[in-house]
């Protein structure tokens, strides 16, 4: 804001926040018309391919444009643009950023703010690569054991360093000595809630190398004859794995110490209310939203994990083991090859698919419970752990209509969470570009399930 009051904002930033709220406001109006971004994002390739290096004001330009490009541009395009902005990152160096931290003491309020805005975006890009990359089935570009970099400061340790800031601006004798210490007593303060959401990120990925390890060994083992013959151990299934063991456990134990949003709600709050922005009350609303949506990566990771363990996962690596050609390909066309055939696989191990089951339900009440809070505060990320749910219970409602047995109660309850999903998904459409997604849905047979559910009501 002082930047901006002073006329020093850069004009790409200005220009990217104004299609941000444009953005956001078009959603929150049910207007189809959202603006094109398609002049801002010539004017950052230009930028992310110019030899000198961009200031962090741009950099944030970018870093926020990359977010408004996963929704409205669809994830293909979004990877393209995420590999040259991470690429730049590195280049900057900004994973390193507090690696040598104590060569490199930050000792005025502007330079606090710079290192601190570098963080953010830096984690932001992360986070969004993290994800980017287990969906697609790719490498992350960065690996996290490569990161020196501090976690953001609390919003409110921003306030109160630019409040000491202040007063020692009118009258206090040993200023520079009190900001350097307020600062060196914010720097070692955690953001509770990036704190726990990080976890998703690092397992997403982890878990997507881990997926495509798994196949190439086999497929080497299986090529070179060494331990592996035409169909020798096909059926072995990938929860055997120490790894698979080791990721459910440590899932279960994050999911176990996770904030449940809800606990956060406060029926005071108007998150469309402008007298609240910026206030306590607004900023414990937009953590309850971020919970929110961890609360979903958690219900999906362990599904994600789960849908894996099954005879038919590592010889998938192999086309001519992976069923229907054009099933194959319609899916790999919208989601990554290497965990993608699990949204329609058959032969998931029983206790995996009863967890990925209580995983739906429980994602299903989480979304009621929650159901005050605008899809504007939901990320992009989740319409895909939305539709990994989905497939589960649309797996499950085709198996309990072929079994012919009646059992009424549960299809009842399936049916329900179904409904519930379905409502929640069509609502995000709403916000972000997920076109793709829904053909997935529709191909999977959303559309059968629900005339039925609808023929029983």
């Amino acid at each position: 804001m002082r930047k901006a009051i002073n006329g020093h904002l850069d004009t790409l930033l200005i220009d990217v926040l104004h299609a941000t709220a444009g953005f956001f406001n078009s959603a929150s109006n049910d207007s189809s018309a959202s603006p094109s971004l398609d002049p801002l994002f010539e004017r950052a390739a230009r930028i992310l391919h110019k030899a000198e290096m961009p200031s962090v004001d741009r950099m944030c330009a970018l870093q926020i444009l990359d977010i408004l490009l996963t929704g409205r541009h669809g994830y293909r395009k979004y990877d393209v643009y995420k590999a040259s902005l991470t690429a730049l990152i590195l280049q900057l160096g900004w994973h390193e950023l507090d690696q040598h931290e104590n060569l490199a003491p930050v000792d005025t309020w502007d330079q606090w703010v710079e290192r601190e805005t570098k963080r953010r975006v830096f984690w932001t890009n992360f986070k969004q690569d993290s994800q980017q990359s287990a969906i697609f089935s790719r490498r992350p570009y960065l690996d996290d054991t490569r990161i020196h970099v501090r976690r953001p400061c609390l919003d409110s340790d921003w306030d109160e360093l630019s409040t000491q800031v202040l007063l020692t601006n009118i009258g206090e004798t040993n200023a520079e000595s009190a900001q350097l210490h307020a600062i060196h007593t914010i720097q070692n303060s955690f953001i509770q809630t990036f704190s726990l959401s990080a976890p998703s990120e690092v397992y997403l990925s982890r878990v997507g190398v881990f997926f495509i390890d798994a196949k190439k060994n086999w497929l080497r083992q299986r090529n070179d004859n060494r331990r592996w013959t035409q169909n020798a151990d096909a059926a072995t299934p990938l929860g055997n794995s120490l790894l698979f063991k080791k990721f459910d456990q440590e899932m279960r134990q994050w999911r176990t110490d996770m904030i449940v949003a809800e606990t956060l709600k406060d029926d005071e709050v108007d998150p469309d209310n402008i007298q609240y922005f910026g206030s306590p009350r607004h900023r414990g609303f937009i953590a309850r939203s971020r919970y929110f949506c961890i609360n979903i990566y958690s219900y999906a990771l362990l599904i994600f994990l789960h849908l894996s363990n099954r005879p038919s996962f590592l010889p998938e690596a192999e086309p001519t083991n992976s069923g229907d050609v054009f099933i194959r390909g319609m899916l790999m066309d919208v989601l990554g090859h290497a965990w993608v055939l699990g949204l329609v696989a058959g032969d998931v191990d029983l206790e995996s698919w009863k967890k990925s089951l209580k995983a739906c339900h429980d994602l299903s009440l989480t979304i009621v419970a929650n159901a005050d809070i605008p899809v504007a505060f939901v990320d992009p990320l989740v319409p895909s752990c939305v539709v990994i749910s989905i497939s589960v219970l649309l797996r499950q409602l085709r198996s309990l209509e072929n079994t012919g047995v009646e059992r009424k109660q549960e299809m009842e309850a399936l049916g329900n969470d179904l409904m519930i999903q379905w409502t929640f998904f069509n609502d995000l459409a709403t916000l972000w570009n997920i076109d793709s997604l829904l053909s997935l849905l529709r191909h999977l047979g959303i559309d059968h399930a629900l005339a039925n559910i609808a023929s029983k009501t």
